[in-house]
């Protein structure tokens, strides 16, 4: 981490930037229940899919 600069990073530095990440709430887009058009979501997709039906 970074891409372009891999191991430039402390292991400390790459944690508070997972942190800081993982502390604010996904986007909730409109449509997502048209992603995985060909019905193949993971099988911890989180939300409902049009495959799911």
């Amino acid at each position: 981490m970074p891409f372009d600069a891999p191991g430039t990073l402390s292991d400390s530095q790459a944690f508070n930037i997972a942190a800081y990440v993982n502390a604010h709430p996904r986007p909730d887009y409109r449509g997502k229940e048209n992603d995985w058009p060909r019905g193949d979501p993971p099988p911890d997709v989180a939300y409902p899919t049009r495959s799911h039906h």
